[in-house]
């Protein structure tokens, strides 16, 4: 990992470039010093995939240590030569947060809402001759993310309530799930309804 998007949280190639996925680039002074610091020019890249996961969790940039700020301040006022002078690159991997203990996300969990999949068969090992009662398909799950799901697809998938939605499916030999928008599966849920 070589940069952090300070707005999304996101993987860039490079500190100060536009990010592809949230289209936010570092135009100020100050935004360019916490492009900086979420730079491999200041952290060690486990530190970059702890940031990473800080700022699409909390929607919020971390609390920078002095001296990791102090470097990044140091490079952006060193410009345009920052780029060619690698000899000034050091690792504050120990000092890049003011407070311990961030474990990433183990354990967190997402509201899944599923359609498609009988609650009997919860266990997924056999599918069912009969799906019966399709109203019954309807679940409300806890998924744990990087249990259940990645924290790319719970990040890529969750709408700004904090809820997914998915359409499970029996496809040869086990169940698998399609992400869908709220409207759409509104849409297959009233079709379970009405029996089509």
């Amino acid at each position: 990992m070589i940069a952090v998007c300070f707005a999304c949280g996101h993987e860039k190639q490079a500190p100060l470039i536009l990010c592809k996925r949230c289209q936010v680039k570092p135009i100020s002074k100050k935004d360019k010093i916490n492009s900086m610091c979420l730079s491999a020019q200041c952290l060690s890249t486990k530190n970059l995939d702890i940031g990473s996961k800080y700022i699409r969790k909390n929607n919020k940039l971390p609390k920078f240590h002095k001296k990791v700020l102090a470097k990044g301040t140091e490079l952006i006022d060193a410009l345009p030569d920052v780029s060619t002078d690698q000899s000034q690159s050091f690792d504050f991997s120990n000092s890049f947060f003011d407070f311990q203990g961030l474990k990433g996300d183990q354990g967190e969990t997402i509201q899944v809402h599923s359609i498609g999949r009988p609650k009997e068969s919860a266990d997924g090992l056999s599918a069912p001759s009969n799906l019966g009662n399709r109203e019954s398909t309807y679940q409300v799950l806890q998924w744990e993310i990087g249990k259940d799901i990645t924290f790319d697809q719970a990040d890529l998938h969750i709408d700004d309530e904090g809820n997914m939605y998915i359409w499970q499916r029996w496809i040869g030999s086990g169940w698998n799930w399609k992400p869908v928008s709220s409207e759409e599966f509104m849409r297959l849920r009233e079709m379970e309804r009405q029996g089509n």
